[in-house]
């Protein structure tokens, strides 16, 4: 930046002479200057592009980065992303921010950096050229640059910045309006829903329009005030000198000399003001990375356990609820006796975030190698909430849950996730873990291709091989069905690797026909320890030991009942399922099968207390 601002003085003085030479008809002079400066000039072309290569990797580096910080907070070991939307913080486009405000960001702060500093050695090196030809001009430049950098940020400032962060917002709503289009084309067009889906977009685009509209007359004032004052200051330089040159005391190149200084100074010392657009939708986006950081810093620090809360996020990341809900995992080693619960849940209450009425009180139970739990009851009365607390996703409430490592549990939901790449992709997503639950793409490790194809038979999709090849990518959620969806969602579970113990079922076979939902089940029992489900068809007794059945309460939580399925059709000699000591020891003592085993609900803790409480587990 030094050479180049030595380079501009070189040239300033050249041209003084240049246009003597040229005032005096100096041929020979002229002609050697015009040679000098082409020369100059071609030497600079190397220097400026090494200059600007090196400005847009250092932009590029910084924002590699700040994409990759925010994106290992963002989708890492915190689950962040789940855990934005769960809590509904008041966090718009987290996505925006991430992959485009980043770029913009980095781009603009580097470049007005490198302007600014420019900006200062101009400074540096011509104010004492003008001060040698004029006092008066330079203190009038300094004055006036001053006076318009104060009107620009008092007036106009502030104002542009504002705006600018609400454009962003407003740009980044109307894409994910458009983006949930083309998400949700079927069920759109089966509702017939073309016109409700165009009104909102243009409800967003129509708040977009009055906010670019109330930008374009900031600006327009500003530049209108920023020309007229460009104007005054160009004729500046000759009214001061004039009189010198006049007199004969300043020659002609002189005078051309001062305009030129006084030019470039007048530039320098409105960096600011010519920036100012760039500058505030650089501070905009600052903003929005900085929520975004703060947040994604606060969550991750609540999952390294440097904070005790995990409830309802507000903006910026604010305060959050009492976490209560304990989880722990347990070792490995620990669950190789037949005896010891893959899962074990003791006096657990879920609350909503938002909510005030507990959604399950005082649940305890345990699961054993050989038992299984089918939860039943109406929808929205807490079940996939339960689910969410046993895989961690839920810690608002108290209470305290241990069960086996995640490497050793497989989370199977009512519509699996379906990822952009080939069906072999699909089939082993997320992909083979070691036993300690570490991503590891060894090829000694991942399924074979004999598996994956054995796995898509044993569910009934193996007709998908006629259609694509294992490698080929394709849009797979475009073109399954929603049991097909649930079948591979099954086969992604029988290719996990040999250490599965447990699985969490949330509807997982609400989409399927009977028959397919008898073959998955029997091929679950046979790959799995134990095992938890969601659903409400009554033909899931057949495949679970015992049935916990949530029922609504007139204050809005849920009652709780539980016992064994009569209908299972396994051996249950073996099992060793344990509940809670709440239980009818009367008139259903022999009939086991039907035996309730636990009753609770929310507000009715008297009842509870009439029937004693244990600290022991009663296996039943």
């Amino acid at each position: 930046m030094f050479g180049f601002a030595f380079i501009n003085l070189w040239f300033l003085t050249t041209f003084r002479d240049f246009n003597n030479a040229l005032h005096d008809k100096d041929k020979d002079k002229f002609y050697d200057l015009i040679y000098r400066i082409c020369v100059v000039a071609l030497a600079i072309m190397p220097v400026s592009a090494a200059r600007d290569a090196l400005k847009g990797s250092l932009a590029l580096e910084w924002r590699r980065y700040l994409t990759n910080t925010l994106m290992s907070k963002y989708i890492g070991d915190s689950q962040a992303f789940y855990r934005l939307k769960l809590h509904g913080c008041d966090l718009d486009n987290p996505d925006q921010r991430i992959a485009q405000d980043t770029g913009e960001f980095t781009g603009a702060l580097l470049h007005f950096t490198t302007v600014v500093m420019q900006a200062c050695i101009v400074i540096l090196t011509q104010s004492g050229m003008l001060m040698a030809i004029s006092p008066e001009l330079f203190l009038f430049v300094v004055a006036y640059c001053l006076i318009m950098n104060v009107v620009t940020f008092v007036v106009f400032g502030g104002r542009l910045t504002a705006v600018n962060r609400s454009v962003l917002a407003q740009e980044a709503s109307l894409r994910f309006g458009l983006v949930r289009v083309r998400e949700n084309a079927e069920p759109i067009a089966f509702y017939q829903g073309a016109a409700f889906e165009k009104a909102r977009c243009g409800e967003f685009f129509a708040e977009l329009m009055s906010t670019l509209y109330a930008k374009m007359c900031l600006m327009v004032t500003f530049e209108s005030f920023q020309a007229t004052m460009g104007l005054f200051v160009s004729v500046l330089p000759y009214m001061v000198v004039a009189g010198k040159y006049l007199a004969g005391d300043l020659d002609f190149g002189a005078m051309s000399e001062a305009a030129a200084v006084l030019a470039a100074l007048e530039r320098s010392f409105n960096t600011m003001v010519s920036q100012m657009e760039r500058m505030s939708s650089m501070g905009a986006q600052a903003v929005r990375i900085q929520q975004i950081w703060e947040v994604l810093d606060h969550i991750s620090e609540v999952h390294e356990g440097k904070y005790s809360d995990d409830g309802a996020l507000l903006e910026r990341g604010g305060e959050m609820g009492a976490r209560g809900v304990s989880l722990v995992e347990l070792p490995a080693d620990s669950l190789l006796r037949a005896d010891v619960a893959l899962l074990r849940l003791e006096d657990i209450t879920l609350q909503p975030p938002l909510g005030q009425v507990a959604l399950v009180h005082d649940l305890s139970f345990e699961l054993k190698s050989g038992d299984s739990l089918l939860v039943c009851g109406p929808s929205g009365i807490g079940k996939s909430s339960l689910l969410r607390a046993i895989g961690g996703l839920w810690a608002s409430g108290q209470g305290s849950i241990e069960r086996c490592a995640s490497s050793q549990c497989f989370f199977v939901p009512q519509e699996p996730y379906l990822c952009l790449g080939s069906l072999r992709e699909n089939a082993t997503y997320p992909g083979s873990f070691t036993a300690g639950g570490a991503s590891s793409s060894s090829a000694a490790q991942s399924p074979t291709d004999a598996e994956i194809r054995a796995a898509l038979a044993d569910v009934n999709i193996s007709y998908l091989l006629e259609r694509f090849d294992l490698d080929e990518a394709v849009d797979l959620d475009t073109v399954l069905s929603g049991g097909e969806r649930q079948r591979l969602g099954f086969a992604r579970l029988l290719l996990r690797p040999a250490g599965l113990r447990f699985a969490i079922m949330d509807e997982a076979t609400s989409a399927l026909d009977e028959a397919n939902e008898n073959k998955v089940y029997q091929l679950l029992r046979a790959r799995v320890a134990s095992y938890i489900s969601v659903g409400h068809r009554a033909n899931l007794e057949n495949f679970h030991t015992h049935k916990l059945n949530l029922e609504r309460t007139a204050l809005g939580g849920c009652s709780w009942r539980m016992g064994r399925t009569k209908a299972f059709l396994g051996d249950t000699a073996g099992s060793s399922f344990c509940a809670s000591p709440e239980r009818d020891e009367g008139a259903r003592e022999n009939e086991v099968a039907e035996a309730i085993l636990n009753r609770g609900e929310s507000g009715h803790s008297s009842e509870r207390a009439d029937a004693g409480r244990s600290d022991q587990w009663s296996p039943l």
